[in-house]
């Protein structure tokens, strides 16, 4: 008791796992010590044990040093106290994730004995919260704050794994299929409560990931937790346009309100961009070299030295990829590469090398391995090779995610609001034109539904762009709608689909003549002249279409 004393503060928390001992004495001294020390991270704990415990001694002894803590005294009060432990250690108060203290260890008693556990830093909060949510709960079942608390100690594990270092990131890789069994296990209403607490105490983030889980969870077509609908109102703009999503997931008909609508559209134009870090000495090489990313739609973070952008990087620290000059002026681009490889942050970055048309040969045996490629300037393809298999940055991921499910809510809505639907068009529109797939192809099946002749400039785009792989450019085509729904295609389109006929690409083929079979105002002339065009001779397998008749058997007939 004097040793544990003594120790302070860093003893609480294994002095708190000694209160589940069955020997009443060691509990007892565990609850004096605790008591002397009135550290606030005994408190639910102390007051679980004043009101259960089968030993009358440890009982009062646990209900003084609970009540000179503040503790009321009141029966059935200590599961709420846990959950005010829960989401302090969510919201690492600094009472309970002390800044001095490791915070890297988890204590329990396990068959009488003391045990230490190692956790990541990253995931000591989460742990601990997680550990008072459940006791909460078991000892209130109905406790539905301490629920949500666990729905949300999940939760938050799965948003920090992504910030992990790469050693912790494979250790909690198997486990993460448990942690979103038991988020799911919590339910619906406990996510919603997480939900509500989440977007009452700020915690943006952290509300946007149960928002998402909730749509994933429940069942579509069933009513939408009041939780979700509330989060609307949420004075984060990210909670307000998950929750319109995550509303429309789970109820189409929800897209037909005027304000919902108006949220998706503002949900389909967040952007996802990939970031570069351009490092050259050059000015006029390094803009031409910007000029080509910011053609195909990235971020460029343009340095002149070596020593800016070491320091640029921790602003930018979600660099997709990273375009060395082989010849910088203040430091050797070999030490640069050092320093990059040291960094967990930037270790798996790949690299390119830019140099003149000249020193290309000798700048890929000097950095070899250490370089993807070597440039002289801009190289769509070297950069899509140098990038291949590369995640994109968790952040950016998930408001691809975001603005994908937005038009994915707008092309499935019955019916948009006439207040909204200019706005609606002019979002899925832009997308259709500048976006990736992911978010591109909702959003022409959203034109599909609910666009005009003003939107058939984007469909043209779409067919004209030879940027992204030839698979989804026929789906895209396919899905544009052109021509549905009674809707006249102009003169532009009409011709461009014609054009369409001719790509190399079957299917490419197949949806232009199926846009232009839809179309209701292709005069019967120019119909039969396209038909002339693509007639295909039904002629034997292997004999080509042009190959003379084969002359008549003897006797036999020509007709």
């Amino acid at each position: 008791m004097q040793l544990a004393y003594r120790m302070g503060g860093v003893g609480v928390p294994p002095l708190v796992a000694v209160l589940a001992s069955t020997d009443p004495i060691l509990r007892r001294s565990a609850v004096v010590v605790l008591g002397r020390l009135k550290d606030v991270r005994a408190l639910a704990h102390l007051a679980l044990i004043a009101e259960s415990d089968p030993d009358t001694t440890v009982k009062a002894e646990a209900r003084r040093a609970a009540m000179s803590m503040g503790w009321a005294g009141l029966e059935g009060t200590a599961s709420d106290y846990l959950v005010g432990e829960g989401l302090s250690y969510l919201r690492a108060a600094t009472d309970f994730v002390r800044p001095m203290d490791p915070n890297n260890i988890v204590w329990e008693l396990v068959d009488g004995k003391l045990v230490d556990s190692a956790v990541a830093k990253g995931l000591f909060g989460p742990e601990m919260s997680r550990r008072a949510a459940l006791k909460a709960v078991e000892v209130k079942n109905d406790n539905m704050k301490g629920l949500g608390v666990l729905a949300m100690a999940n939760a938050e594990a799965r948003l920090m794994v992504s910030g992990l270092g790469e050693e912790d990131q494979k250790a909690m890789a198997e486990k993460g299929p448990g942690i979103r069994e038991e988020l799911r296990l919590t339910g619906s209403t406990a996510m919603s409560s997480g939900l509500q607490m989440a977007v009452e105490g700020g915690d943006a983030r952290l509300a946007v990931e149960l928002l998402r889980e909730i749509g994933e969870s429940s069942t579509p077509g069933t009513a939408v937790p009041a939780a979700v609908m509330a989060s609307m109102g949420s004075k984060s703009r990210l909670v307000r346009l998950q929750a319109a999503c995550t509303a429309c997931q789970i109820d189409p008909n929800q897209a037909s309100n005027t304000e919902v609508a108006k949220l998706l559209a503002d949900a389909v134009g967040e952007k996802v961009q990939r970031i570069v870090l351009l490092v050259d000495e050059m000015g006029d090489r390094r803009a031409a070299l910007a000029t080509g990313f910011e053609g195909q739609r990235w971020f460029v973070a343009p340095c002149d030295t070596g020593m800016s952008a070491l320091a640029r990087l921790r602003r930018f620290p979600g660099t997709d990829l990273i375009v060395i000059s082989s010849t910088l002026k203040d430091m050797v681009a070999e030490q640069v590469i050092d320093e990059l490889k040291a960094d967990d942050r930037t270790k798996n970055v790949p690299i390119l090398i830019v140099t003149d048309e000249k020193g290309i040969e000798g700048a890929k045996a000097r950095f070899g391995a250490n370089a993807k490629n070597v440039l002289a300037k801009y190289d769509g393809a070297a950069v899509d090779a140098a990038i291949e298999g590369m995640p994109m940055n968790p952040e950016r991921q998930r408001a691809e995610e975001l603005a994908a499910a937005a038009a994915r809510a707008i092309a499935h809505a019955p019916l948009l609001p006439e207040s909204a639907k200019e706005m609606a068009l002019a979002a899925v529109t832009e997308a259709a034109q500048s976006r990736a797939d992911t978010v591109r192809l909702p959003s022409l099946r959203a034109i599909q539904r609910f666009g005009g002749t003003n939107q058939q400039t984007a469909v043209l785009a779409v067919l004209a762009d030879g940027n992204a792989s030839i698979p989804p450019r026929p789906t895209r085509a396919t899905r544009s709608g052109m021509g549905s729904r009674g809707i006249a295609i102009g003169p532009d389109a009409m011709k461009a689909l014609g054009e369409a006929l001719g790509n190399a690409d079957a299917t490419i083929r197949e949806a232009a003549a199926g846009a232009i079979g839809r179309a209701p105002n292709l005069e019967p002339a120019a119909r039969i002249k396209m038909l002339g065009t693509k007639a295909v001779p039904f002629s034997a397998s292997g004999a080509p279409a042009s190959a003379p008749a084969a002359k008549p058997a003897e006797g036999g007939s020509s007709n």
